[in-house]
């Protein structure tokens, strides 16, 4: 068995640390309502900011889709321009046979 003095000593010691714990806890502050309204602010603003995003992700990936579009337009555009210039190329050059053709039949008739 444990002795009454030693036990007092005990529960005193004990109530002493419990008294020194009590001293240092610090009391939990009320919430700021600043604070939430903040956060509430906070909050609603990433909310906006994520819809922009993607409207913003959306719109550019209709852009893109444009953008191809027109590049291969462009593209088609700029092979049929390349055509016709090889097939104008080749009528200039007909034009100048045929011109030199007649001439020597000219040529011919006159002599």
């Amino acid at each position: 068995m444990i002795e009454r003095p030693l036990a007092r000593h005990v529960i005193d010691e004990l109530t002493a640390l419990v008294k020194s714990l009590e001293e240092q806890a610090v009391e939990p502050t009320p919430p700021d309502p600043d604070l939430d309204r903040e956060y509430q602010r906070l909050l609603e603003s990433d909310g906006r900011l994520r819809r922009e995003v993607t409207e913003l992700t959306e719109a550019l990936a209709e852009l893109r889709a444009a953008y191809d579009a027109l590049l291969e337009q462009y593209e088609a555009s700029a092979r049929t321009a390349r055509e016709l210039a090889q097939a104008h190329a080749a009528l200039v050059e007909e034009r100048a046979q045929a011109a030199g053709q007649l001439a020597a039949i000219i040529a011919r008739l006159r002599s």
